[in-house]
């Protein structure tokens, strides 16, 4: 009987012995709080990851001690395996706290634990953020900003941190930092950015790298400010090419540009192509905001083969907003053309009066005053300029346009002289016996027989017209070349001829020999003894 007692006993402390193994079982998983710093009355969170592979069904808890409480999540919960529960928890005084989750049920009988230590928070730097409201910019200006960081805390602080450009427009050196700024006063780092885009954009700095009195980091902050970059834009409202038009010939390329941008545009130039190859680039100076400026250009399509072709208008200005509309194309039809003849030897003499040779062309009337001093004529080979005074008609012949070089003949009366002329050179004419130039004479554009000629009158201050004196002497058209140093073909007809007065390039050739002044002296002096004579004879007479 005594030996039945002790196995009953034996036996019942074995089955409470393995119940105290089942229930100290550890579960497999991880148990932690996720926040690095744990502050009074602050929320965190505790997560349980369940490795426990048989404890689907059963129950998951977690058991908090007194001190802290359940701010968020379910609990208890339905156990799954392979799953993360968490719930948010908060402590109410500061202290280390023990918790633990357990899952109970049929498959799992098991307990996971770990801590946390619930803090006061330390006296920490407080950084206030502030950057310069920029408003309005211009696009390609540079424009300055500054942050201003202020420390409202109670302890100084060291900081970091950059700056960047959300939308791109700013080119942004981004770094700045301080060492330490001290409690309630401001640190500042200067920046100097330069728009590169138009439209809205925003400029955002963030400040990091601060700490709290504990050496924990404190979360960054930022500061943004908003603004508009503005410019001009020149954008092409019309485009066009006359035609069609026959091989050797000219025709028109027309267009018109607006200046559409909230800014004044800069140099605006508008580049014209045909077929892709650069024929042109015409200025048109300044655009203010809302202006249009309409030009046409006179093209010969030289030896362009017969059929379409286009032509490409590009423009480009300064502070210069968009591109999408900055380039325009249109089409012109090419017929065939008869080549014009062969441009004369630049050395040939010229024909009767007026320089002889070449094509018989139109001829213009040049009239240049103060008020407008300037005149721009398209000529061709073969063309007559006119300018008449006081009765006097001088002639301008254009003997030969060819490429980027031209021949000019200038005429009065019988007189004749030829010149040479290259294209883009300005040349300053002198039309009477005063020393400074009277009128200048630029070739530009010039292209297989014709070209644009820009007459100026110079000094206009002290000459309002030009002042023509009739020559002394002439010479005959029919007399041969020499070049000068200054590139003039000069004819001359007898050694010493000359037309006085007519065009001559920086210098004026004035040849005329000075009378003795012996003779000068001695007629006034016979003038003085006739005097003197008859008012002897008229004294003596009296008395």
């Amino acid at each position: 009987m005594k030996s039945r007692i002790m196995s009953l006993f034996v036996c019942i402390v074995f089955m409470l012995a393995m119940s105290s193994i089942a229930a100290a079982q550890v579960c497999q998983g991880t148990l932690s709080a996720h926040s690095k710093e744990l502050y009074v009355g602050v929320d965190f969170n505790i997560t349980f990851f369940n490795a426990e592979t048989a404890s689907g069904g059963d129950t998951v808890t977690l058991a908090l001690p007194a001190g802290l409480t359940l701010a968020g999540g379910t609990n208890p919960a339905a156990s799954a395996p392979w799953t993360i529960y968490t719930w948010t928890v908060q402590g109410a005084v500061p202290g280390p706290y023990d918790f633990n989750v357990s899952i109970s049920g049929p498959g799992v009988n098991c307990t996971k634990y770990s801590n946390a230590t619930i803090i006061s928070p330390a006296v920490a730097p407080i950084i206030v953020p502030a950057i310069t409201d920029l408003g309005t910019l211009t696009l390609g200006q540079a424009v300055s900003l500054d942050v201003d960081l202020t420390n409202v805390g109670g302890v100084a602080n060291s900081v970091s941190g950059y700056i960047s450009s959300n939308g791109g427009s700013l080119a942004v050196p981004n770094d700045f930092s301080h060492a330490s700024i001290a409690n309630s006063t401001t640190a500042t780092s200067a920046h100097v950015f330069t728009p590169a885009y138009c439209g809205v954009d925003s400029v955002t700095a963030y400040v990091q790298n601060i700490h709290d009195g504990n050496g924990y980091d404190v979360a960054p902050v930022q500061v943004s400010d908003f603004f508009t970059v503005v410019g001009s834009d020149a954008a092409f409202s019309t485009v066009g090419a006359a035609g069609p038009v026959a091989q050797y010939a000219a025709l028109d390329f027309s267009f018109t540009v607006d200046n559409i941008g909230a800014l004044d545009a800069s140099d605006v130039q508008v580049e014209i192509l045909v077929d892709n190859a650069t024929v042109t680039t015409v200025s048109v100076g300044a655009l203010v905001a809302g202006a249009t400026s309409s030009q046409v250009y006179n093209h010969n399509v030289g030896g362009i083969s017969v059929g379409t072709h286009t032509v490409t208008f590009r423009v480009t200005a300064g502070s210069e907003c968009s591109s999408a509309n900055n380039e325009v194309m249109t089409t012109f039809d090419v017929t065939a053309g008869t080549p014009p003849p062969a441009p004369p030897a630049l050395g040939g003499t010229g024909g009767g009066g007026g320089g002889g040779g070449g094509r018989t062309g139109d001829t213009y009337i040049l009239t240049l005053t103060e008020n407008d001093p300037t005149e721009t004529l398209r000529l061709k080979t073969g063309d007559t300029v006119k300018y008449t005074y006081d009765g006097e008609s001088y002639s301008f012949l254009f003997r030969y346009v060819y490429s980027d070089k031209a021949k000019m003949g200038v005429s009065k009366s019988t007189s004749y002289k030829e010149y040479s002329l290259d294209e883009d050179k300005k040349y300053k004419l002198n039309l009477d016996e005063e020393p400074e130039s009277d009128l200048s004479i630029l070739p530009s554009g010039l292209n297989r027989g014709t070209g644009d000629f820009t007459f100026e009158l110079l000094g206009v201050s002290k000459k309002p017209i030009i002042t023509l004196l009739p020559p002394k002497k002439t010479v005959s058209v029919e007399e041969t070349s020499a070049e000068l140093e200054s590139g003039i073909e000069e004819k001359t007809e007898e050694e010493g001829a000359f037309s006085e007065g007519i065009l001559d390039f920086v210098e004026t050739f004035d040849e005329r020999s000075s009378a003795p002044i012996w003779g000068g002296i001695l007629l006034s002096l016979l003038i003085i003894g006739a005097g003197v004579a008859l008012y002897v004879f008229a004294a003596r007479k009296r008395y």
